[in-house]
């Protein structure tokens, strides 16, 4: 996660700094996540009073019934008695 600076001339004799933090495919739900990681660069973000923009996944959301991305051993649920 890195956040980007832009710089805008809102004038001729003027150049004003405008904080962007960026991020995407945060998914939050994810072992592999750094929530950490990603509570230092909002609170960074936030510091700098700057306009925060979410893209991608947020939540991996992957259910039992996605057969193309959900494997029993990657979760933690119990589904036991439920037809997956």
């Amino acid at each position: 996660m890195t956040g980007f600076i832009i710089k805008k001339k809102w004038n001729a004799k003027e150049l004003q700094e405008h904080y962007i933090f960026l991020c995407s495919d945060l998914h939050l739900d994810s072992p592999a996540h750094d929530r950490k990681l990603l509570v230092r660069e909002l609170d960074r973000a936030l510091e700098l009073d700057a306009d925060i923009i979410i893209g991608g996944d947020v939540f991996d959301a992957l259910l039992p019934g996605d057969r193309k991305r959900h494997t029993p051993s990657s979760d933690n649920i119990d589904t036991q008695g439920y037809d997956t």
